[in-house]
Formats: C-alpha cells, structure tokens, sequence
C-alpha cells in the first residue's frame, strides 16, 4: 500500500520510506529506504505512518518535533488476536490518535471504531482492478486452495489447517498452499503435524510473486478472525478465484453479503463451516 502511494506522488515530492523490518527484497519505486532513526530524526514536510508502532515512533517524535503534517492510517478495526492488545489500544485512543492531522480508516468497519476522532476519513483500500482469470493454469490432477497472510493469530490459519482434515476426506486430492511468514508458523507447523495433514498442506512463507501464487489456485479462503480490510481478497477476484471467506469487518462488503463468494459466520464450529463451505463451492466450482 506504501509503495502504491508513492508511485502515485507527483514527480516534485522526494520520498523516503522508513522500514522497521531489514529484510524483504527491494522497494520498487525510486525512494530512500530508511530504518528508526529516519522516522525519529529524517527532515521532512510530512510523515505518513502505518499500523501501531510507526504511528508509536512518530508520536514519540511530535513531543519534540511539530514542525510537519502527520497522517496515520489504521489498517485494523479490532485488537483481536493482537500481542499487547491492551496496551496497544490504550496507547492508540490517548496517545497516538488524538495527536494526528489526519486519521484515516481504511474500511467502514474500521470507520466506525474511531468516528469519534474529528479528523478521521474514510478512504477505503484498492487495488487497479484487472482480468487476470486467463493466466490460471486447467486441468491440474489436484485441487488447490489457498490462503495468503501475515502468519498472526488473528488470521484465523489454524481454523483453515483443522478444516483441511475434514475436506480431504470429501476430496483426497485436495491440497492447501499457505502463503506469507510470521510468529505463528512453528505453532501453525506442529499444529499441521498434530492433524497428519503434512501431505496435503504446504507453506511457501514470503511470496513476492502474488500473481504467480494466486494463478496456482482453484479456490481462494480467507479465515480470518478479524479483517479490516482483506486486500488478498480483491487480487484473488482478478483471477476469478471462488472465495471463501469468514463473516468478520470488511469481508462482508467485500464479498457483497455473499453475493461474490461464501461467507462463513465465526464461532465456535468456525473449521466446521469453514470446510463445509470449502466442499460446496468445490462441488459448484461452475457456478462460481
């Protein structure tokens, strides 16, 4: 989402990015990739912050500094399944929120949690939307389904793991692609151990290819327990993918109330229904 707004700056600003995390391969835009110390110290006219704790450092950086225009934009309408999520959303509503120019929630979802925040907007997520369904690959031997996320509790994984037992049952050539990295994967790997599914699930960690991910597959889920905005979703319908997904934030308006794909309401049979949902679609893979 950065780098899309940054190659769509007009040519006159001079960008630089701060990034928290060293690895991952290199931005493709031509900005300054920059660490902590950019973010607490680097010049600038003004700072764009995303998620916790960039909007943590900037904030920090405002007690000495006030000499810029701050936008903070929240990508989360729960604090679910979040590490610190006390603190986090302490922090958030009387630290960090009430001291930006701007806030902005990127779904209606997310919206409605922090409307109070008089400078908040709405400017939902997108993605340039494109028919890519003629790069997906018929007449595969197995079924693929597939997920794509930051490996964290609340994407909901471990429900689309236990599901796959009971799918494969129904479809023995079924097999599940995990895309994506994070501190979930070991308990997410001996929960796949636990279950005998190692044959039929695969983790790939980071995908930098997405389209290459997402052509691989013939049904796309998206499990998760609490979603602002499920940016995945979107780049999975360029390929004509049948979704599924949980009935959690901005699914249900992205799928349209399940006029676009099936929503599943969380709880606790959430794989129940999950694989149940799986199994429909497959069966009705023309339909969709």
């Amino acid at each position: 989402m950065v780098v899309e707004i940054a190659k769509s700056l007009v040519s006159n600003y001079r960008v630089e990015i701060g990034v928290l995390d060293k690895t991952g391969n290199d931005l493709p835009v031509p900005a300054k990739r920059k660490g902590v110390f950019a973010i607490l110290f680097g010049r600038y006219d003004l700072i764009h912050s995303h998620l916790f704790l960039p909007g943590l450092l900037v904030r920090i950086r405002k007690l000495y500094d006030s000499r810029f225009l701050w936008i903070h934009t929240v990508h989360y309408c729960s604090y679910q399944g979040q590490k610190w999520h006390r603190l986090k959303q302490f922090l958030d509503q009387n630290f960090i929120f009430p001291k930006t120019d701007h806030l902005v929630a990127v779904s209606r979802q997310t919206f409605d949690t922090i409307c109070y925040y008089p400078q908040v907007e709405l400017i939902e997520n997108s993605i340039e939307l494109s028919d890519k369904s003629n790069q997906t690959h018929p007449g595969k031997s197995s079924l693929i389904i597939g997920t794509l996320a930051m490996l964290r509790s609340e994407k909901g994984v471990d429900d689309l793991i236990v599901a796959m037992k009971s799918v494969i049952q129904t479809y023995p050539e079924a097999k599940l692609r995990i895309a994506g990295d994070g501190p979930e994967l070991k308990s997410l790997l001996q929960l796949t151990k636990k279950l005998q599914l190692q044959h039929c699930i695969e983790f790939l960690g980071f995908v930098d290819n997405v389209d290459g991910f997402l052509s691989s597959l013939d049904l796309y889920v998206n499990p998760a327990k609490t979603e602002s905005f499920g940016m995945a979703i979107f780049e999975a319908m360029q390929f004509s993918l049948p979704l599924v997904a949980t009935a959690v934030g901005a699914n249900v308006d992205l799928l349209a109330d399940g006029i676009f794909g099936t929503l599943v309401e969380r709880g606790r049979e959430t794989s129940k229904q999950l694989s149940k949902a799986i199994v429909e679609v497959i069966q009705n893979r023309g339909y969709w």
